[in-house]
């Protein structure tokens, strides 16, 4: 079992009317999504094999926020912790090989947009199925016009696949088709290169006993920064113990502290794909 604060979905095939079922996955999480019809919920037929969603611990879904995409293949939240850098996580998932080469190409120009907006304001992480092989230390790849594109997409805003890196535990395919059809690389946790040193765990979880689909998982914990400063003592300070109970300031210390300590100190955010 894996403590996570975010874990993104990508084709999950649900309509409007059926996202309620990802809400009784877990009563410890909370989900926002977008099903196959979103831009025609009224349909009495739908043949869309899409859908994202982005389930959110109830732990930090106070301090969340949806972000509006104008696209039914990508959901955002805006995730805020106090005295923490604002990350923006988005869910995907991109038009399939099966699919015209400008569909893929529209979707990939709104995450060029998406970053270029966001990381201004704080670290943008892209989470899904991107349809596409993304290189690294870890994979070689032969670069085909998809590849490129999201290769330019990662060089212009630093970004970097998290499964991808030397540190990634697990297999380097994480879709194997049924059948015993070809296995490839095209699911990944893009996250800027500057903050591959605050990631503590990055797996692709394998044969897990309870999985029905041909996708692996990726979990990738990372640390948080705190923007916090403490300053720095000049001279071992003493204390008055008697002045300090006559005027009630160890009750006022007490109640600070009490009221502020979980400020200080900042739990490992663990994302999952």
């Amino acid at each position: 079992m894996y403590n996570v604060n975010v874990c993104a979905l990508s084709e999950h095939w649900l309509r409007t009317f059926q996202l309620h079922v990802l809400d009784s996955i877990d009563k410890n999480y909370i989900s926002i999504a977008k099903g196959t019809d979103e831009f025609n919920p009224e349909l009495l037929t739908c043949k869309g094999r899409s859908g994202v969603a982005l389930l959110i611990s109830k732990d930090i879904y106070p301090f969340t926020s949806l972000i509006e995409v104008n696209s039914d293949r990508i959901i955002g939240i805006e995730i805020n912790i106090p005295n923490s850098e604002k990350y923006y996580v988005f869910s995907l998932y991109l038009p399939a090989v099966t699919q015209p080469y400008e569909y893929f190409r529209n979707e990939v120009d709104l995450l060029f947009e998406l970053s270029s907006v966001y990381e201004e304001f704080g670290s943008v992480i892209l989470m899904g199925d991107f349809n596409s092989k993304i290189g690294g230390p870890r994979c070689k790849i032969k670069y085909d016009e998809r590849s490129k594109l999201c290769k330019t997409l990662m060089s212009t805003h630093n970004l970097c696949s998290v499964n991808m890196e030397l540190m990634c535990k697990g297999p380097v395919n994480t879709f194997q088709s049924y059948e015993d059809g070809p296995s490839t690389c095209i699911d990944h946790i893009l996250i800027n290169r500057t903050k591959l040193q605050h990631v503590k765990q990055a797996k692709v979880i394998d044969n897990h006993s309870f999985s029905t689909s041909d996708h692996h998982p990726i979990l990738c914990t990372l640390e948080t920064e705190s923007h916090l400063h403490h300053p720095q003592e000049t001279s071992d300070p003493t204390v008055s113990w008697e002045r300090a109970r006559s005027t009630n300031s160890i009750e006022d210390y007490t109640f600070a502290v009490s009221t502020n300590l979980w400020t200080v100190n900042f739990q490992i955010q663990p994302f999952l794909m």
